[in-house]
């Protein structure tokens, strides 16, 4: 990258789908963590040494947060191992170790469990009742995982499990307008 380019002095944007495939212990985690690392670290190293820090530091660095992100990982892993959540639960997209470690702390520990749960199960719903509203929380609370979200790994459990196909996931075809048709005068 040239260092007088306008990309090279600022961070550039993330894209979120790059930071949600780096979390886990998966092949495809570890390499969108190097990206983001990769991505960042010139934008960091010019920051450190404006701060007076040196290229080695700002390398230190980036090998710490590596480790650090490494130890948290496993250390939820083992959490999910004693838990009893199935191994097949990391297939699942959107489902992170942590989510897996929420999920088995509330019983669901297979595919076939997260299959059969609802989108309120995981992520919460709101009554109201006699004049007042009250929030009963899902098994993902504080989580911030959306509905969308939880949605997602439901409907992809679903499809794990055999339960149904890819192509029933796909939103239906909409159909073409008709031209309307104009009455001759």
């Amino acid at each position: 990258m040239n260092s007088g380019s306008a990309s090279s002095r600022v961070f550039a944007p993330t894209r979120w789908t790059l930071i949600l495939r780096a979390r886990g212990e998966t092949p495809e985690a570890r390499v969108a963590l190097s990206e983001l690392c990769e991505a960042y670290y010139q934008p960091v190293l010019r920051f450190l040494r404006r701060e007076g820090r040196d290229e080695d530091t700002a390398r230190e660095l980036q090998e710490r947060a590596q480790e650090y992100i490494a130890a948290q990982e496993a250390e939820l892993d083992t959490k999910r191992k004693e838990l009893g959540v199935d191994d097949a639960m990391k297939d699942v997209p959107g489902v992170t170790t942590k989510i897996m470690v929420a999920l088995g702390e509330s019983g669901v520990k297979t595919v076939e469990d997260l299959a059969g749960c609802a989108t309120d199960d995981l992520v919460g719903w709101t009554e109201r009742k006699d004049g007042e509203t009250k929030h009963e929380p899902g098994f993902l609370d504080g989580l911030d995982v959306s509905r969308e979200e939880a949605e997602a790994m439901i409907m992809q459990a679903r499809v794990k499990a055999g339960w149904i196909t890819e192509a029933e996931l796909a939103p239906p075809a909409v159909p073409a307008p008709e031209e309307a048709t104009q009455p001759q005068a």
